[in-house]
């Protein structure tokens, strides 16, 4: 799956494989809203192994996990929205996020943050797949700097 923005739109390609390596007609998951949306991919989460989108809201800075299902009228759907954390995930919080893989051999996909001091943070999934309590990975000197 490959993930893009058009302007406010919210889009979603299946990559397939025969040959060679083509990309499929996308899915509009969303039509509006979602263009300043900071989002990110994981690939199992609340136990269940499909792709979930990872998305912040700037101005709660809640965290929210959405659940990428086979669609009706599409290949692709977005479904219905789960509230991992009510606060403290904002730009302001946390200025970048990226999900790093499986850093711990559970099967479930990491993430990394940054904080407003400079600090690097490793979120190890929690049992459900959501992002758990953070480990400090290094003290300072992460301020300014976009990953992904």
């Amino acid at each position: 799956m490959l993930l893009a923005k058009e302007g406010d739109r919210l889009l979603i390609f299946d990559l397939q494989v025969h040959e060679e390596l083509r990309v499929g007609e996308p899915s509009v998951l969303r039509t509006s809203g979602w263009g300043s949306t900071p989002l990110r991919i994981l690939r199992r989460a609340l136990g269940i192994r499909c792709a979930f989108l990872l998305g912040t809201e700037h101005r709660a800075g809640a965290l929210h996990l959405f659940p990428v299902q086979y669609g009706t009228d599409q290949l692709w759907d977005l479904g219905t929205p789960t509230t991992v954390a009510s606060s403290g995930w904002g730009a302001r919080q946390r200025p970048q996020m990226a999900v790093v893989g499986d850093m711990d051999g559970d099967g479930s996909s990491d993430v990394v943050t940054s904080d407003r001091s400079g600090a690097l943070w490793l979120h190890p999934a929690a049992e459900d797949g959501t992002p758990g309590t953070p480990v400090a990975l290094h003290a300072s000197r992460w301020r300014g700097v976009t990953f992904f």
